[in-house]
């Protein structure tokens, strides 16, 4: 399966608007689509996601400091890559709220429905609750699993099959989590982005249903900028482990819990209805 960058992706999408709109505007129609896109353009989402990555942004800058002067620098390489990964994606982040915009209008909260605020994450002086650091052989097989992952999970993606997603993701996140207990060695970062996906997979699945699918072609923009990176999330828990061995409690204590596997059960639950 051919993986695009998300940034390709979505500039392949909006130069299917820019072509449409020409194409109306030759035959003196209407583009609502791209007009949808410009309304508001000078103000954020309020709960978007450009909104939710620069307080994401702003809060690790906050915590850069403390985190430094503990770890005698160390940190600083781990919060420096994670900001640039964030940065690059507000661009994105600002292109998606645009799209958002209308089915929020109608009561369908995309986009501001799956997200977490930086509000919950714990103090940055919290202890870690694992303390080990994962051999280089368990972190290989955690690598080949995640990227089998990302496979399958494009795959389901690229044809609208939202639950399959969040399906694969519930199964690897269990097995990280239990490699965790295993190990006594966080993969904080990795699980969250799991658990992102996860979550916002299952409310895609409700959005497509309550929309008759209108809502298929943004949940796809989103969930491939989340699958996307994920390779990188596992060096940076690694690196981070080093840390957590001398108390720092760096990633684990710097992302909000997502309630993904509640979400799952309760998902489950009616299924079984």
């Amino acid at each position: 399966i051919k993986m695009e960058p998300p940034h390709a992706l979505i500039r392949q999408d909006f130069q299917s608007i820019l072509v449409k709109d020409t194409f109306n505007r030759i035959h003196d129609a209407p583009s609502d689509q791209l007009r949808g896109l410009y309304f508001g353009i000078e103000c954020g989402t309020k709960g978007g996601l450009y909104e939710h990555l620069d307080e994401a942004i702003r809060s690790h800058e906050s915590r850069m400091p403390y985190y430094s002067e503990q770890s005698g620098g160390a940190s600083d390489p781990l919060f420096r890559k994670i900001a640039a990964l964030q940065r690059l994606n507000l661009p994105i982040a600002w292109y998606i709220d645009l799209q958002a915009r209308r089915f929020q209008k109608a009561g369908i909260p995309i986009i501001t429905g799956d997200l977490f605020s930086m509000a919950t994450i714990y103090p940055k002086e919290q202890s870690p609750r694992y303390t080990g650091v994962m051999s280089a052989e368990t972190m290989k097989a955690a690598r080949i699993r995640v990227r089998d992952y990302q496979k399958k999970a494009f795959h389901h993606v690229s044809k609208n099959e939202f639950y399959k997603v969040a399906e694969a993701t519930h199964e690897l996140v269990v097995y990280l989590r239990q490699l965790e207990k295993q190990h006594n060695a966080h993969l904080a970062m990795m699980i969250h982005m799991l658990d992102s996906v996860g979550y916002t997979s299952l409310h895609a699945a409700d959005y497509q249903r309550d929309t008759h699918s209108a809502t298929d072609n943004l949940a796809r923009q989103f969930l491939t900028i989340q699958i996307f990176p994920l390779q990188e999330c596992l060096p940076t828990d690694h690196k981070a482990q080093a840390l957590h061995a001398k108390g720092i409690g760096v990633i684990v204590n710097d992302v909000p819990d997502i309630h993904f596997l509640q979400e799952w059960e309760k998902a489950q639950q009616r299924c079984s209805r």
